[in-house]
C-alpha cells in the first residue's frame, strides 16, 4: 500500500498594519485567506497542486501550505484543507470567485467528497480592483499591478506558468531548490494578500459595504449573501435555505442560474427618482408579463433592492422569494 505524505509547512509574521477600513465591517479572526497552485486550467483533467492559506489571530498570521508531493496526494491537500476552510465566515482571494473556488469544487467532486466552498462567503480584491479602478488609478487588474500601486514588495521572481513548469521538474527529481521556487512564489501570493486590504481604505464606507458580503438571519439560519450593483442590473450569489429544482436560465436582459441550492442570478433594475432618493426596484417587466406600475404597493416594496446604490441586506431574500416563486 502506498503512503501518502503531504508536505505541510507553516510559518508565523506579524501583521504589521490591524486597523484597514475592512475590519469595522468584518472580524479579522472570520476570514481566510488563501490561494491555490494547480497543473493547469483545466478543473477535469488537471490537478491541485498547492494550497497556500493564511489564519489571523491577534494580530499574527498563520501561514500554511499543502504541497502534493506527487500528483496522488490531491484528494489529502483537499481534505486537510476542507477542515481549515469550514471554519471560517468568509474567504479573501484575489480571483477566487471565478478561478480558485469553482476549480477546488470541481476538484472537490472529482475525489468524491461531499464538500461545497460556498462562493458568496468570497471576499475576492479582483472583483474589488475591477469594480473601483478608477478610483485606484490602476492601468490593469493584475496582482503585480495592485502590489506596486500599495508599494508591496514580493521575494519571488517566476510566474504561474513557470511555476507549473517547475512542478513538473520536482515530480522527476524531487530537487529541493524546485520545491523552494515553488512554494516561494505561493508563499509572496498569499503573505501579500494581507496587505492588498489597503485597497479598501481608498474607498468609501458606502462602496465598501456595498461590496462585501452580508450575514443576514432569515428564517432562524444564518446566511452569507454577496451582492452587488453594476450600472442597471443586480448581482447575487447566496446559499438558498430552501430545497430548489435546479435550472438554468439565460436571456439577454438577466440570468437565473440553481445547483446544490446555490443561487446566482443577474437582474435588471428600474431607478426611480423619489423625494431626492435613487430607489433601486428589480425590473419584472423584463423578466416576466407582469407591468411593474400594476403592482399593489405591498408588491413593488418587495422588488426594493437598493436605496442610493446601497444594497438593503434583508430585501436580497426579499426578492429571491418573490422571482422564485
Amino acid at each position: 500500500m502506498e503512503v501518502i505524505v503531504i508536505i505541510k509547512i507553516n510559518t508565523n509574521f506579524e501583521l504589521i498594519k490591524k486597523d484597514y477600513q475592512i475590519f469595522n465591517h468584518v472580524n479579522m479572526d472570520d476570514i481566510l485567506i488563501f490561494d491555490i497552485e494547480t497543473t493547469g486550467f483545466s478543473r477535469q483533467s488537471t490537478k491541485v497542486m498547492l494550497i497556500g492559506y493564511v489564519e489571523m489571530s491577534q494580530g499574527i498570521g498563520k501561514l500554511s501550505q499543502l504541497f502534493c508531493n506527487s500528483l496522488s496526494e490531491e484528494k489529502e491537500i483537499l481534505i486537510d484543507f476542507m477542515n481549515t476552510i469550514k471554519n471560517y465566515t468568509y474567504f479573501m482571494t484575489y480571483n477566487g470567485y471565478a478561478f480558485d473556488i469553482p476549480y477546488l469544487n470541481a476538484r472537490y467532486k472529482a475525489n468524491g467528497i461531499d464538500f461545497t466552498i460556498d462562493k458568496s462567503r468570497n471576499i475576492d480584491m479582483l472583483k474589488f480592483t475591477r469594480k473601483h479602478i478608477n478610483e485606484l488609478q490602476l492601468d490593469n487588474y493584475k496582482l503585480k499591478s495592485v502590489e506596486k500601486l500599495l508599494g508591496i514588495h514580493r521575494s519571488d521572481e517566476i510566474s504561474g506558468k513557470e511555476s507549473i513548469d517547475l512542478y513538473f521538474s520536482y515530480l522527476k527529481s524531487h530537487d529541493k531548490l524546485l520545491l523552494d521556487k515553488i512554494l516561494l512564489h505561493n508563499y509572496d501570493d498569499i503573505k501579500n494578500m494581507y496587505p492588498l486590504l489597503g485597497l479598501t481604505d481608498l474607498v468609501s464606507r458606502e462602496k465598501l459595504e456595498t461590496f462585501l458580503p452580508k450575514l443576514i438571519y432569515f428564517n432562524n439560519c444564518n446566511m452569507v449573501v454577496s451582492s452587488y450593483l453594476i450600472k442597471d442590473y443586480l448581482f447575487i450569489n447566496l446559499n438558498s435555505i430552501e430545497e430548489i429544482e435546479d435550472i438554468i436560465i439565460e436571456e439577454f436582459e438577466y440570468s437565473i442560474s440553481i445547483h446544490n441550492k446555490v443561487v446566482e442570478m443577474k437582474l435588471p433594475l428600474i431607478n426611480i427618482r423619489l423625494n431626492d432618493k435613487d430607489l433601486h426596484f428589480i425590473d419584472i417587466e423584463k423578466l416576466s408579463n407582469i407591468k411593474f406600475n400594476n403592482l399593489s404597493n405591498e408588491d413593488k416594496m418587495k422588488l426594493l433592492i437598493a436605496l442610493d446604490n446601497n444594497i438593503i441586506p434583508q430585501a436580497i431574500m426579499n426578492v429571491e422569494q418573490f422571482i422564485l416563486n
